[in-house]
Order: structure tokens, then C-alpha cells, then sequence
């Protein structure tokens, strides 16, 4: 009688090579399949890497907007008049790290500077996907680093504004450059790596203030890891990594409080938040409130005037300016018409009041309008945030009809759903990636929430966390691998 391996080398066997080697014990064959699957996994990394080199290449470096010599304005000043002044508009971490680069390579214009800049960005951007493709390959296999070279491969929108002179382009390299660290220092269990991924994850908002989600984002996650085995040892690591990310953060501010009287990363943050809220205050709410009238008078009815959303139904505005998404003073065809910005009331009540006017008393007194007209009028401004949040949210999933976000944003909701699958699938595997799965899912809302406080509502925004999303859930994954695997092994 033919045992099983005989019958696979029989006349049925496909001719050539591959027939000549199932003729072989099926364990060869087997290895030739999985030799096969790997030269595929493979090719496609190396597609995938060609068309993210490919956008690098398709645009010259050194590209800026018109928030870049804000960003620039440290450096220019230094080498000018060896004067150090910051935009108070602007965070200090982006300004402080061209400062430094600038400091250290050869420029005389402004344009020179912004080709150093996006020249760094772009080599620490493809450094960081050289890194995930090794360790996923080196974690996971080929098929895993196909994947990730997949998810930096769809993300061409991003990759574009990393050579600009522009705040997403950091915020996105520290994101990835603390996920990186990460995975290497639990798969390798070197605990520093950890502490410097948390470190570098609660340097971001630093850079980029809407992206305080990624560290809030992060405690959740530790929060997660110690409820889901309590120990005292757990918690004392987590509370150790939580400070970590909320340190830089909060140190800041506190040396902003000291310096300036303001406890904020920027003025100009301020300034958003309290126009959000003062537009959409019905002025006879704040005043029933038991808020100052005059206060209302000079400041919450001008604004309320021209900037609420019905403000066109009354012929202060043009029909549709503004609208739900927008109230933030700042559309220049209704400041050319007369329309106050907020900035510039309370300007005028500080010196009406005659206190002192600078950026940072402003931005202070703002700031201390917004929770005034949330308590007085709380409907209209929780429904504008719900709005603007559900706008973010679906754009992944509904058509773009604003025709600004690369057709590839519909596979990010399939590389999410693939992952979590597989994360739910071995769920018991490891607390940690537990941990990392509920920060990457509680990334996007705090996003989106955190834009619609505080910005102009623009598409771009809501693609700029996706690749980093996509990289915390393939931490997960790799975490949950190497468990499978120990566990299988040990079995």
C-alpha cells in the first residue's frame, strides 16, 4: 500500500520543477511554498518602497506655506541680530529644533534654511520606514513588512507635506519614531527603549498642540494595561510612563505660566478654542449667566453678530459664510466687510480696561471667554463639536466629494479592521498590545474632537494621524506575535 508522500509523487504531479520536487517528501513542499510565499512578500516591499521613494523624488525639497516663516522666524532672528524671540502664535518645539539644526549647517537665506529642514525630515521619514520594514520583517516575516511598506505606501499625502516647512511634518516622524521604539523595546526587552518611546510621544504637542491626543491617547492605553491585570509593580511602571508623557507637556505651560502669565503651548491655540465658543454664545444667555454686560457688549455680541452661523439670515453676512465648521473670525471677505476678530476685541477691552496688551494677555483672556459661553449656551457649541467630530469620522468611510484626500483613504479602514481581527484573535496573547490597541483606537476621536474645538475645518486634518494609527496597531500585532509564537514554542 502507498503511504500518503508516495501518492503525492505519483502520475498526477505537475510537470516541471515544481512536479519534480513534489515527487519528494511533503515537507519540501511545503518549504517551497513558503519560499515562494516569501519572494512574493518580498517584491512587494520592494514595489511598495519604489512608490514611496517615488513621491519623494516627484517634488523639490525645501517647499513652504504660509505658516513656515513663523517656524523660521527664531532662526533668522538669531543669525541676524543674535537676538532669541519666538512667534508667540506658533508652539516652540518646531522653532526650537530648526533653531538648533540651524545651527549647525551652512545657509544665508531663508530658503536655504527650509532645504536643510525638509531635507532632514525627508531622511529621517524614509529612515523610519526603513526601521519598521527590518523590524517587521525580523518580528513578524515578510508578509508583515509587506504590510507596513503597504501602509507608508497609501499615505502619499503625508509623505508630501514631510518636505514642507509645516508643524504636521515632526509631529508625524516623533509619532512614528515612538512607535518604533517601542516595538524594539518590548519585543527586545530593553525597558530604556520604552521609557524614550513615551518620552518622544509626549514631546509632540510640543510641535503640534491639536496632537495632544497621541500622548492622552497613550495613558488611556497604559490605563488599560494595569486594569487588565492589577499588580503594584504594573502600576507603578505605568504611572512612571504616564508622567512621561504628559511632562513635557505640562512643564511647559507651567513655565509659560511662570514667563507670561499664560498656561497654554500657544497663543494662537487659545485664541481658536474661544472664538469656537464666543461665536456660537447667544449673547442673552451669557448675560443671563450673571457674566459682566459690558464684557458681553464689547466682545461676545460683535462676534456673535457677524460670525454665528444664522448671521446670514439676519443680512450681517453673505449667505453661507460662515457656517457650522468655520466660526473662528478669521475668513478674510467678512474682515474686509467690517467683521471684528476676536483677537482684536479683546485687544480693545484690555486697553479699555487699561491693562496690559501683549500676545500672551490676550491669548489669557481668551482663553478664560470660552468656559464663560460654554456654561451660558453649552447646546450649540456641543452640537458643533459632534458635528464637526462626525464629519472627521466618516470621511475614511463615506466618498470625499472635497476631492482633497488620494483614493488610497479608502484602504485605511480595511488595514484597521484586518489588524484588529487578528489582534482580537489572539487577545489573550499580551496585556502590553491590548494596551497599544485602545491608544490607537482612542487616537482618531481625540483628534477630531481636539480640531473641532480649535480649528478651521479643512480634510487635510483628517488623514495627517492615519499612517501613525496604522503603525501603533501594527505594533500591536508584532507585540501579539512574538507572544503566539513563545507560547506555541513552549507548548
Amino acid at each position: 500500500m502507498m503511504n500518503a508522500d508516495e501518492t503525492a509523487g505519483g502520475e498526477d504531479a505537475p510537470p516541471g520543477f515544481s512536479g519534480w520536487l513534489a515527487r519528494f517528501p511533503s515537507g519540501s513542499g511545503r518549504l517551497w511554498e513558503r519560499m515562494n510565499s516569501s519572494l512574493v512578500a518580498w517584491l512587494l516591499v520592494v514595489a511598495f518602497s519604489l512608490a514611496i521613494v517615488s513621491v519623494q523624488a516627484a517634488h523639490r525639497y525645501g517647499r513652504v506655506t504660509s505658516d513656515s516663516p513663523q517656524y523660521l522666524s527664531a532662526a533668522i532672528a538669531y543669525q541676524k541680530d543674535g537676538r532669541l524671540e519666538f512667534e508667540p502664535w506658533r508652539e516652540y518645539g518646531y522653532p526650537t529644533a530648526i533653531l538648533g539644526l540651524s545651527r549647525l549647517v551652512p545657509w544665508e537665506t531663508a530658503t536655504d534654511l527650509a532645504k536643510w529642514v525638509t531635507a532632514l525630515q525627508i531622511a529621517v521619514y524614509l529612515a523610519l520606514f526603513a526601521g519598521f520594514i527590518v523590524v517587521a520583517a525580523r518580528f513578524g516575516g515578510p508578509w508583515w513588512a509587506a504590510l507596513t511598506a503597504l501602509a507608508f505606501a497609501i499615505d502619499p499625502f503625508n509623505a508630501a507635506w514631510i518636505a514642507h516647512v509645516m508643524s504636521e511634518a515632526p509631529s508625524e516622524l516623533l509619532a512614528l519614531g515612538g512607535m518604533l521604539a517601542l516595538v524594539i523595546g518590548w519585543r527586545a526587552a530593553r525597558p530604556l527603549l520604552v521609557v524614550a518611546a513615551m518620552f518622544v510621544l509626549g514631546l509632540i504637542p510640543l510641535f503640534r498642540s491639536a496632537d495632544l491626543a497621541f500622548p492622552i491617547a497613550a495613558v488611556v492605553g497604559w490605563g488599560v494595561y494595569v486594569m487588565l491585570s492589577p499588580t503594584l509593580g504594573r502600576t507603578f511602571r505605568a504611572a512612571g510612563m504616564m508622567a512621561l508623557l504628559v511632562g513635557p507637556t505640562y512643564l511647559f505651560c507651567a513655565a509659560q505660566q511662570y514667563r507670561t502669565g499664560f498656561f497654554g503651548l500657544s497663543a494662537r491655540g487659545a485664541d481658536h478654542v474661544a472664538a469656537r465658543f464666543v461665536t456660537l454664545a447667544d449673547p442673552e444667555r451669557v448675560i443671563a449667566s450673571g457674566v459682566d454686560r459690558d464684557l458681553v457688549e464689547r466682545i461676545f455680541r460683535p462676534v456673535y453678530m457677524w460670525w454665528n452661523p444664522t448671521a446670514w439670515q439676519r443680512g450681517v453676512a453673505a449667505a453661507g459664510a460662515p457656517d457650522h465648521y468655520f466660526p473662528l473670525t478669521r475668513d478674510k471677505k467678512l474682515t474686509d466687510a467690517g467683521a471684528p476678530t476676536l483677537e482684536g476685541l479683546v485687544r480693545e477691552y484690555l486697553e479699555h480696561k487699561q491693562r496690559a496688551v501683549t500676545p500672551y494677555t490676550v491669548a489669557a483672556f481668551s482663553a478664560g471667554l470660552a468656559p464663560l459661553a460654554l456654561k451660558a449656551d453649552p447646546n450649540p457649541i456641543l452640537a458643533s463639536i459632534v458635528l464637526i467630530t462626525w464629519d472627521y469620522m466618516s470621511l475614511p468611510l463615506m466618498w470625499n466629494y472635497w476631492g482633497e484626500a488620494h483614493a488610497q483613504i479608502y484602504l485605511w479602514p480595511l488595514l484597521w479592521i484586518g489588524m484588529l481581527a487578528f489582534i482580537w484573535r489572539h487577545r489573550r496573547a499580551s496585556n502590553a498590545a491590548l494596551g497599544v490597541t485602545t491608544a490607537a483606537v482612542a487616537v482618531l476621536p481625540l483628534y477630531w474632537v481636539s480640531i473641532s474645538m480649535g480649528s478651521s475645518y479643512n480634510p487635510r486634518f483628517a488623514t495627517h494621524p492615519y499612517l501613525a494609527v496604522t503603525m501603533a496597531l501594527m505594533t500591536a500585532c508584532l507585540m501579539i506575535v512574538g507572544s503566539t509564537k513563545k507560547v506555541s514554542r513552549q507548548s
